[in-house]
């Protein structure tokens, strides 16, 4: 990995959910494509944990290369927190935390083992064929 790609990757990871990485060029032509990255995008105290212990088993379990995840959340006076993580724009886990119950950690670290068999299932499971009338083709 050169030193730019290495420095994007660094400023990417430093500054969180404030900057969303995208494959393209850069100004200096070079190819932009940052994967294994979970981006931050929690607000509250008890979701900035969730991420915390979300990342730690992540990266200590699995190979991220290939997934970019984003943790966000959405306070609710009445829930709690509703913690989502996604992949690709999907979401491919969900869960309220309240505040005071539960032990956050191990909630995180069920997070990561739902969220791997899931993206395996999803790369396993063919994308849905076409099912459009071919007659107006010629077919």
């Amino acid at each position: 990995m050169s030193k730019r790609r290495l420095l994007a990757a660094a400023a990417l990871v430093l500054l969180g959910g404030m900057v969303a990485a995208a494959p393209g060029r850069g100004a200096d032509g070079l190819e932009l494509d940052f994967t294994g990255v979970v981006i931050d995008r929690t607000i509250t105290r008890l979701g900035h944990e969730f991420y915390y212990h979300f990342a730690a088993a992540w990266f200590a379990r699995y190979e991220p290369d290939g997934y970019n995840l984003v943790v966000t959340e959405t306070p609710s006076a009445a829930w709690g927190s509703i913690i989502r993580v996604q992949q690709d724009g999907d979401v491919v886990y969900s869960t309220v935390i309240r505040p005071g119950r539960g032990n956050v950690k191990a909630l995180a670290e069920e997070a990561t083992r739902t969220v791997y068999e899931k993206i395996a299932v999803k790369i396993r499971t063919p994308a849905p064929r076409s099912r459009s009338d071919l007659s107006a083709s010629g077919y």
